[in-house]
């Protein structure tokens, strides 16, 4: 019969698991934040385009789904 594992060893176990778990969260949402603040777009110096207006206007009559894959067309005019 194999030997049983003492409640010492159980518990230290249990805590490095869990100081495992919380270091590996605090680096996990770090390294978002980081990915987060990198995904900024940053204009060139001396540009004044800092600001643009988007504007979508949906006229006539709506296309039906395609009936095969789902997807949808538009069609974009340029004026």
């Amino acid at each position: 019969m194999a030997q049983d594992i003492s409640k010492t060893t159980i518990m230290i176990l249990l805590v490095l698991t869990i100081i495992v778990s919380v270091l590996s969260t605090i680096i996990v949402l770090d390294k978002a934040q980081q990915f987060k603040a990198a995904s900024l777009v940053s204009l060139p110096k001396g540009s004044n385009e800092a600001k643009g207006v988007v504007s979508m206007t949906i006229a006539g009559p709506s296309l039906p789904p395609d009936k095969e894959t789902g997807e949808v067309s538009v069609t974009i005019p340029k004026k």
